[in-house]
């Protein structure tokens, strides 16, 4: 605080006289004295560009995903309504039950494609969260990743079992037994699990580094006025 020039009491011999004098407190003090400019420091954190090009990449591919799943569940619900669907249904399982009750499973299919639905409405959202910088977003961006590897795994393994099932039933499963189109989706079912594990990783890790951490930390409301405030008082 510096030092400031206050006037004497009227009345005293020094009353056309300004005397220096150290005045924390002005209240009680005839005249003002100038108060120091403060300003709040720069609490501004740097929006890194991953966290940015992750986030808006991901809600895309989210909402792409989102609306392929849409149209597939209408188009299995409208599907399995039509006779058609019915009938050969109803051969499947008359000639080769196994082989029915696997491949053209309706609760599978419907199941399975509610669940990526939600699973991708969901991947939109903690996106937005993740871009707007939101703890929440970066959180439930990594537990999403996880989940969906988890989905991508657990419907890759049915699907192949249900193919692998099918195609080894007697009657019209015998036109789908290749043994080389099952080794190649064994391939493909290893290859996407190393693939997809490996990105959810990748995403933990970068996410969970204390650098990336610390754009979603919540800065106090005003430091700027509480400043200011006790500066008036």
């Amino acid at each position: 605080m510096p030092w400031s020039e206050v006037a004497a009491p009227r009345g005293s011999d020094a009353e056309d006289q300004t005397v220096p004098f150290y005045a924390p407190d002005a209240s009680n003090l005839r005249g003002s004295f100038p108060i120091p400019h403060m300003t709040a420091p720069n609490l501004t954190i740097q929006r890194s560009v991953f966290v940015s090009s992750i986030a808006i990449i991901s809600a895309g591919i989210a909402l792409l995903l989102f609306g392929s799943d849409f149209i597939a569940l209408i188009s299995t619900i409208s599907l399995m309504s039509s006779p058609t669907y019915k009938f050969a249904t109803e051969q499947l399982r008359t000639f080769a039950p196994d082989a029915g009750s696997g491949l053209l499973d309706s609760t599978w299919l419907i199941v399975g494609t509610v669940v990526s639905l939600v699973l991708n409405a969901l991947s939109v959202a903690s996106a937005v969260g993740l871009f707007l910088r939101k703890s929440w977003g970066r959180v439930s961006f990594i537990g999403l990743a996880w989940l969906q590897v988890l989905f991508y795994l657990v419907s890759s393994v049915v699907t192949y079992l249900k193919a692998r099932s099918f195609a080894g039933s007697g009657g019209i499963g015998q036109l789908f037994d290749s043994s080389a189109m099952l080794l190649m989706g064994e391939y493909a079912l290893v290859i996407g699990a190393l693939v997809a594990l490996s990105i959810a990783s990748f995403l933990t890790w970068k996410l969970s580094r204390a650098e990336i951490k610390a754009e979603f930390l919540s800065v106090p409301a005003g430091p700027s006025s509480a400043i200011q405030g006790g500066m008036q008082r």
